[in-house]
């Protein structure tokens, strides 16, 4: 996905089908709905490379559009730690990845006691 700023408008051009795929997802969350004003919130500390993605909260939603956004899973038994804090959890296949010190938890291959 290439971004795009100029002034106060950030562009989102997909560059994939999939990436077209979850934009739509995103953009149809982000219309105003029911009188709700939605917006983006900043999560975490700013990403240090190329390989670390900038998150954001949407807020604004109603329970019912927060249920129905995806949720990201574990694919196999993992740990899961948080790069800020150092806490670690150990993950089951399909179990949701959780949050920490305001960003998702990170992925590494299970580490034997």
């Amino acid at each position: 996905m290439k971004i795009e700023i100029n002034r106060d408008i950030a562009e989102l051009i997909p560059e994939t089908p999939e990436e077209w795929a979850q934009l739509e997802v995103f953009w149809l969350k982000l219309i105003p709905s029911g009188g709700r004003t939605k917006g983006l919130l900043p999560l975490g500390a700013y990403p240090t490379g190329p390989e670390k993605p900038a998150q954001f909260r949407m807020e604004g939603l109603s329970l019912a559009e927060k249920h129905d956004l995806p949720v990201l899973r574990a694919p196999e038994a993992t740990e899961a730690w948080c790069p800020v804090c150092g806490q670690v959890r150990r993950l089951q296949p399909g179990e949701i990845i959780p949050h920490c010190c305001g960003r998702r938890m990170e992925l590494r291959p299970c580490q034997t006691p």
